[in-house]
């Protein structure tokens, strides 16, 4: 058996004797995917001046069988406060820039889980002074 894609199969076998007396037995197979997302961020920016526009830093993402993810991408700012850093236009991750308004570290997570719900977080960390 050669199993190409996740999913459920149902395996059926029967046996007949020579008295021509049958037997079945059948068992499920439960193909899943349990392989997280590889992403890693390109080119981060990690330093900035209070005042600065910083542009996030856009993400590669592989995977051994998801073509299509859900990716959230957020910021914690020095003062604690949690902002979406993503824009989602028809498929198409926009991703926004922010004004460094405050010295201290602004940290970025991105979040991708792929079509079977493995999910992978990476994130980078950028001091502004």
């Amino acid at each position: 058996i050669k199993l190409t894609k996740f999913g459920i199969y149902q395996v059926y076998y029967e046996a007949v004797d020579t008295n021509d007396n049958k037997t079945t037995y059948s068992f499920v197979i439960n193909v899943v995917d349990k392989e997280v997302p590889v992403v890693k961020i390109l080119n981060p920016v990690t330093s900035a001046k209070v005042g600065d526009i910083v542009n996030i830093s856009s993400i590669s993402i592989s995977d051994n069988y998801s073509e299509k993810y859900d990716i959230y991408v957020c910021m914690i700012a020095p003062n604690g406060q949690t902002y979406s850093l993503t824009l989602v236009e028809e498929e198409t991750i926009i991703y926004k820039s922010f004004t460094a308004t405050n010295a201290g570290k602004y940290e970025i997570f991105y979040y991708v889980a792929d079509e079977a719900g493995n999910t992978t977080f990476v994130s980078y960390t950028i001091n502004v002074e």
